[in-house]
């Protein structure tokens, strides 16, 4: 699975192999940075073209394919899958861009969105007591979850049922590092619980209704 950072200060492409079905979370900061980002993808690695993308940020979560002006504050975007090539292209005037890139496996969530998947939606929680299982978020419907963890925690997360426990070792449910992503095939968000090793960590999460 792919991943990596860049600082971009000179106009380049970062190409992406990604395997069969995945799609890749991009997220861009700009440091007095002005110039253009576009998401492209290819079939033979040689053509590319635009490619459909959402910001997490959001709240309609709308695709596009527009290309991305001048980006400053921290934002994360989701390249849709299935892709097998994946571009950033970045076009530099004057200043810096941090690129943070990570490969999600969500091949079975991408069939879904093909056939009824018909809304997004996504959110954060934060974990207020260390060694407390909270839930995810209120009774919420949905097929569907992709949760990551804040790429700026500390320590680690745990996403799981109900008595999920972050404990390093003697804890259960699935570990998450900081910047990693599980995707999850649920009915509702309110069956999922987060613990954090670090009060005040947590998640940020997108999920298909």
């Amino acid at each position: 699975m792919q991943r990596g950072s860049e600082t971009v200060r000179a106009t380049k492409n970062i190409d992406i192999g990604l395997e069969a079905g995945n799609t890749l979370l991009v997220q861009l900061t700009g440091s007095s940075f002005t110039g253009t980002v576009d998401f492209q993808s290819s079939m033979d690695g040689a053509n590319f073209d635009n490619t459909p993308y959402v910001s997490k940020d959001s709240i309609t979560a709308v695709k596009s394919v527009s290309q991305i002006s001048n980006p400053s504050t921290r934002t994360v975007y989701i390249v849709l899958a299935p892709q097998a090539q994946v571009r950033i292209a970045v076009a530099v005037t004057s200043g810096s861009l941090e690129v943070y890139y990570r490969e999600v496996d969500t091949s079975i969530p991408t069939n879904l969105i093909g056939h009824d998947t018909t809304g997004l939606g996504h959110g954060v929680k934060t974990v207020t007591t260390v060694g407390t299982d909270e839930v995810l978020a209120a009774s919420t419907a949905c097929k569907w979850v992709i949760i990551q963890a804040q790429t700026d925690n500390t320590d680690k997360v745990a996403v799981g049922a109900s008595g999920v426990d972050a404990t390093v070792a003697t804890g259960n449910g699935t570990i998450l590092d900081p910047g990693d992503a599980v995707t999850l095939l649920t009915d509702n968000l309110a069956d999922i619980y987060v613990d954090a090793l670090v009060a005040g960590e947590g998640v940020r999460y997108l999920y298909g209704s």
